[in-house]
């Protein structure tokens, strides 16, 4: 609920509604091109982050991989999903700060601010596109059933003692 909430008044914040409109200098002729392109690249970064987010929670649902010789294909597309959700996280918080500093630049340089902004709405959409192919990542196949073997299986199997090659009964 809370986070339904801060995702709306960020919409709002982002397209300037109501007292949540953004300082500038209306005489300025790059405030009104500026004023279209912050919103649309906000909104962009916002639709990459929420994609980046379902992709992380997904992961951590996902069962831990296994070094069985079984499960080596699990491991290594799990390993490539774990490692491409990493790296758009990474690329989304890079983003964010370059369009804070460009933010920053809004009441100075308003044109320079524009300038950066249409640059960074550029990556931010081929960060969107490239966060949603993630779920195409996602390992699909499950664990074998052997990865799960019951301890009490496993705890009253024959052991054979590598020294002695006597078989002993273990139950712990």
């Amino acid at each position: 609920m809370v986070a339904k909430n801060a995702d709306a008044l960020g919409d709002h914040v982002n397209r300037g509604d109501g007292g949540f409109a953004r300082p500038g200098d209306p005489a300025n002729p790059a405030t009104p091109e500026l004023d279209a392109v912050e919103p649309a690249t906000l909104a962009t970064l916002d639709e990459a982050g929420d994609a980046i987010g379902t992709e992380s929670e997904r992961l951590k649902a996902l069962p831990t991989p296994s070094s069985a010789p079984a499960g080596r294909a699990y491991k290594a597309a799990h390993d490539a999903y774990r490692k491409a959700v990493k790296q758009a996280a990474d690329q989304r918080t890079t983003l964010s700060r370059e369009i804070e500093r460009a933010q920053e630049l809004r009441t100075s340089d308003p044109g320079g601010a524009a300038t950066r902004l249409k640059a960074l709405r550029e990556r931010a959409e081929k960060l969107r596109d490239a966060a949603r192919a993630l779920a195409a990542l996602r390992p699909q196949a499950p664990p074998p059933a052997s990865w799960f073997a019951s301890a009490a299986a496993s705890a009253s199997a024959p052991r054979t003692c590598a020294g002695t090659g006597r078989r002993s009964w273990s139950w712990t």
